[in-house]
């Protein structure tokens, strides 16, 4: 072969080459970028269906539900060291429920395994977790713990990812349900104590009176000065705010009708008779706040 065509022969080997190189390069990149969007977005779960899970454990329910859990914390922490969303948790709760209906470690621990992952939780995600306790308390309906566990949940952690205000009051105010059917199934005082605070955020007066009632004709000695001064506040509180409801009533009434008289003398006006709650030393006596 002429050393010519041997050249040139050479030269095609190499374009080749480097052709098929570039290619390699550029396939291999695509495919990591492909995977590595795999392992982000979707995990590969290999649990079987929930209402499936019963019958595969042939009887074995409690001991294929230690394994699950083990594998479940496993890979827990496997995404959060390596900063993933462990998208597969939902399928690991629910084949656990399903061989464990009122698994105690579930309910203790959804809150963490569903919205404290690599990447911040959704408001979908709580929602999530809100369903699962209520299946807890479902499951176990005198279970103060459980009751005291949902209401922190919805009183504190639910509903930061949340959005709406009405939704995070009605969270709150059913908080303070919460707390106070724990409080009548046993739990102590001051674990439900907060129960007050949520009613009092959420706008729900006589719910609060309902609460700090209870827990006085529940709570010790020690425990009773404080909620005494609570129900006082209370009450002075609605006082005030029906004084200022009735204010607001007379005020209207004599813009729309003598807009041009003063409050005291408007009122003086009205009065019919010193029995009259319309009557100037009358008009705020408890009994015509009523």
């Amino acid at each position: 072969m002429p050393s010519s065509e041997l050249g040139r022969g050479r030269y095609v080997a190499f374009a080749v080459a480097g052709i098929f190189a570039t290619l390699t390069v550029s396939l291999q990149t695509r495919l990591a970028t492909r995977v590595a969007l795999a392992r982000e977005t979707e995990d590969l779960s290999l649990l079987p269906a929930a209402e499936r899970a019963p019958l595969l454990s042939l009887g074995f329910d409690g001991a294929v539900a230690d394994i699950l859990w083990a594998k479940l914390l496993v890979d827990f922490g496997t995404h959060l060291a390596e900063k993933r969303r462990f998208t597969a948790v939902r399928q690991g709760i629910e084949t656990l429920l399903a061989l464990e209906p009122g698994s105690d470690r579930v309910f203790r621990f959804v809150d963490t395994l569903v919205l404290f992952q690599a990447k911040k939780g959704t408001e979908d995600d709580a929602r999530y977790v809100r369903t699962i306790l209520e299946r807890g308390l479902d499951a176990e309906p005198t279970n103060a713990k459980r009751w005291t566990s949902y209401a922190q949940y919805l009183g504190y952690l639910g509903p930061s990812f949340l959005t709406d205000e009405q939704d995070i009051s009605d969270w709150q105010r059913r908080a303070g349900e919460a707390f106070t059917r724990a409080l009548e199934l046993g739990a102590a005082v001051d674990d439900t104590r907060a129960a007050a605070a949520l009613f009092g955020r959420a706008g729900a007066v006589e719910a609060e009176r309902a609460y700090l009632e209870r827990a006085y004709a529940l709570a010790s000695d020690d425990d009773k000065p404080a909620l005494e001064a609570r129900l006082a506040k209370l009450s002075a509180s609605t006082m005030v705010e029906r004084v200022r409801g009735h204010d607001k009533a007379l005020d209207d009434e004599r813009a729309a009708t003598f807009p041009g008289v003063g409050a005291t003398v408007y009122r003086l006006l009205r009065a019919r008779d010193r029995h009259d709650c319309d009557a100037p030393r009358q008009w705020s006596a408890p009994r015509c706040l009523e």
